[in-house]
């Protein structure tokens, strides 16, 4: 395995591209940036729109002990391909938002 190109160098490269393309990244480290103009554009307060970071944390955290179960029983890949797809229709879902539930 010698060598800058082998296996686990392309397993970090795989992890920090996945680090800057995920949820989290976007979520935590976007989210100051997006806070004053969404608020804005569909007139809700910012404790409203920011207790969707807190949800979306907390939800995650619990979401970890069944998805770590999941990889254990079916394997990588098989989990995979239903997450991608679920956060595929969740980004998706995000164009339908046009007011607040207020």
């Amino acid at each position: 395995m010698g060598g800058f190109f082998g296996n686990r160098w392309w397993v970090v490269v795989a992890s920090i591209c996945g680090l800057l393309v995920g949820s989290g990244a976007v979520n935590v480290f976007a989210f100051g940036v997006f806070l004053k103009p969404v608020t804005e554009d569909l007139h809700v307060g910012r404790e409203f729109f920011s207790t969707g970071l807190i949800l979306t944390s907390t939800l995650t955290a619990l979401g970890l002990l069944p998805f770590g179960w999941m990889l254990d029983r079916w394997g990588v890949r098989r989990v995979m391909i239903v997450g991608l797809v679920l956060y595929s229709l969740g980004v998706a879902g995000y164009s339908l938002i046009t007011a607040s539930p207020r």
